[in-house]
């Protein structure tokens, strides 16, 4: 195949990253892994908990220490069967590594950032995958990272579909249409993901409008549509994405918001369901499908997996929440009181009165008798 021409990179990369570059971007886009693991230690779970750890105490260059452009090289070659002679090598080395620094301004651009172990399994031999959420003050993901022999090759966003390979097999598209079009030109696309990173959202619906009809529904284009529309969830969305998503109704956790928000409800959790197993069997997940189960009127499932979250993941906050603020919304206001008293004696979490009569079902919660419980008990 000829490869990918480097004006058409430039052009997505000029405009795809979501956060302005790091400080840090004087360095290799890619270094070479630093581990000298066995590989029984790279395939631990003891290993994968660590590198969290390492996620949260020192961020990008932890994982920066874990990338190997040589070996997400050979990774390339196996998942398109390529045969590239030396040049062609040292092409996609520029290209990829481009791509990583891409989207590693994107994954750091939130300096409060916290990571958690998820699981992991065997992709193929010698391919690893492993599972980790992330949550920042702008909400939550998860993460797979591709291992291959020891290095990642591979960042992958569960919830938005993109990664490092999403970005590159974009930049195929975009070159074999610039093939098939000559006459076509594609910086529409780049003023597309300029318009995203500025949350310039009207701006973005025209150049949007403006794309060649194979790249509008393109994943890279739909996260990215999906990603304004969940920013702000008044917008107007162009024509052509409302008719393809009626038509189509695609399946995937980019469209979770969308559906959610046309109370198309069997379709969201649809969206949920396609995670891993070990992914929806997250405490932070089950609070989500909680929530979806609560808009759905089903509160007994609701509070029975938050319940189930409770126990399962004991040291962690998220289903506590969940669970007061679904007590609080059905007038259970005993439970309500009991989950605020854990939560204040555990996570040293306590709330105000401010703080609830801010939603409508907390203005009457603090008239309870067992608020002003709660308040004594924490005063």
């Amino acid at each position: 195949m000829r490869w990918i021409v480097l004006s058409c990179l430039g052009l997505l990369l000029s405009a795809c990253a979501s956060a302005p570059q790091s400080s840090n971007t004087s360095q290799p886009a890619v270094l070479a892994s630093v581990t000298k693991d066995s590989p029984v230690a790279l395939y631990s779970g003891r290993y994968f908990v660590n590198f969290a750890a390492a996620l949260n105490q020192h961020g990008e260059t932890a994982l920066r220490g874990r990338l190997d452009l040589q070996k997400s090289l050979d990774y390339l070659e196996q998942q398109y069967q390529l045969s590239l002679n030396t040049q062609q090598r040292e092409g996609l080395a520029s290209t990829y590594s481009a791509i990583i620094d891409s989207t590693l301004a994107a994954l750091f651009n939130s300096r409060e950032q916290q990571w958690k172990y998820i699981a992991s399994e065997q992709s193929s031999e010698p391919i690893m995958v492993s599972y980790y959420r992330l949550v920042t003050k702008q909400g939550y993901a998860y993460y797979r990272f591709t291992w291959f022999e020891g290095a990642i090759v591979d960042m992958f966003n569960l919830n938005s579909g993109v990664g490092a390979q999403d970005t590159f097999d974009l930049v195929v598209d975009m070159d074999s249409y610039q093939r098939q079009h000559p006459q076509q030109r594609l910086e529409r696309l780049g003023d597309f993901f300029n318009y995203m990173r500025q949350a310039n959202y009207t701006q973005l619906m025209f150049a949007y409008n403006d794309l060649p009809k194979p790249l509008k529904f393109h994943d890279m284009v739909l996260s990215g549509i999906m990603q304004a529309y969940t920013d702000n969830p008044q917008m107007v969305l162009p024509a052509p994405f409302v008719i393809y998503m009626q038509k189509q109704q695609p399946i995937h956790p980019r469209f979770f918001a969308y559906y959610y928000n046309q109370q198309q409800y069997q379709l969201a959790e649809a969206c949920l369901r396609v995670l891993p197993k070990s992914v929806l069997a997250d405490v932070r997940m089950q609070m989500e499908l909680a929530e979806l189960y609560r808009a759905k009127g089903e509160q007994a499932q609701a509070e029975a997996l938050l319940v189930e979250g409770i126990l399962n993941f004991p040291d962690e906050s998220f289903a506590y929440l969940g669970l007061l603020d679904s007590s609080i919304t059905a007038g259970e206001y005993q439970q309500a009181e009991l989950v605020l008293k854990v939560l204040y004696d555990r996570f040293a979490l306590a709330f105000s009165r401010s703080d609830f009569v801010a939603f409508k079902a907390g203005r009457d919660f603090v008239k309870s008798q067992q608020y002003q419980r709660y308040q004594n008990y924490i005063d």
